[in-house]
């Protein structure tokens, strides 16, 4: 299984020692285009303490988004952050909820009928976007179906290994699961084998780490043995089980509320 720290390392060495330099806005980094990486979705949390992830806001954010919400108000009570990206104080030009909560009908209803189909897209970039503070870093989630797995394939045209992949990851992957839960209960009405859930293939066209992040990066290749591989000695799901998507979707908003946020899922 690979797990979300270990892709996680592995893709932060490659970058780091064999990036590009380039300065988006001014700001430096090094990036490698069109790089992929494959996790496994049934442990996509980045534990590494190095790193010192909000797992709070993790949660609420994969909660916020299947909840189709892309509000301030709903959001900020786990970030001190996020407000920041909205136009107008109020909600958010980019949210992948509303595309997300649009398309997921769509989605589920191509894959119960063709379980090979290679059709089950949401769309989530914004043609022609505005300027805007808030500027949607995935193109698309694509959903398949093989040896009665549920993979998904995600494009984002910019991802920050060290800021975002951790949250997207996490995201993306309970997307999937989301998913993965409403074509059990279709399939299991027709007595067809169950589906589990597979591996993320994410490719951005650019994957990069900025400067002001190499000293963490530094920190996390040199402890990786560690701080990373301990803490992924378990390979139980992360994601438990759930009679529906809605029951999932409060399960990972009372884990925001938790002490522990989205680790404590794993316990349930």
């Amino acid at each position: 299984m690979i797990t979300a720290d270990k892709a996680w390392a592995r893709d932060l060495e490659h970058i780091f020692k064999y990036g590009d330099k380039s300065a988006p806005r001014g700001m430096p980094i090094v990036e490698s285009l069109g790089f992929s990486s494959v996790i496994s979705m049934n442990s996509p949390i980045i534990r590494n303490p190095i790193r010192r992830l909000g797992y709070k806001f993790m949660a609420a954010e994969a909660a916020w988004i299947l909840s189709g919400k892309n509000d301030v108000a709903s959001i900020k009570p786990f970030s001190k952050e996020i407000s920041k990206f909205s136009d107008d104080g109020e909600t958010f030009f980019g949210a992948y909820g509303p595309k997300v909560y649009e398309q997921l009908t769509y989605v589920i209803s191509i894959l119960s009928q063709d379980r090979d189909s290679r059709q089950a897209v949401i769309n989530i970039w914004r043609e022609s976007p505005p300027v805007s503070k808030d500027i949607p870093c995935t193109l698309s989630l694509q959903f398949l179906i093989r040896n009665h797995a549920l993979h998904c394939v995600a494009s984002m045209r910019s991802s920050d290994l060290w800021l975002g992949h951790p949250y997207d990851i996490f995201n993306f992957s309970a997307i999937s699961n989301a998913v993965r839960i409403e074509l059990g209960k279709i399939f299991h009405e027709r007595n067809e084998m169950p589906l589990v859930l597979g591996d993320l293939y994410l490719t951005a066209g650019s994957k990069h780490i900025y400067e002001r992040n190499f000293e963490g990066v530094n920190e996390v290749l040199e402890d990786f043995d560690k701080n990373g591989v301990t803490k992924e000695a378990s390979d139980d799901p992360v994601f438990g089980i759930y009679h529906d998507a809605a029951e999932f979707i409060d399960a990972l908003w009372q884990a925001a509320e938790s002490d522990e946020g989205a680790l404590s899922l794993r316990k349930k």
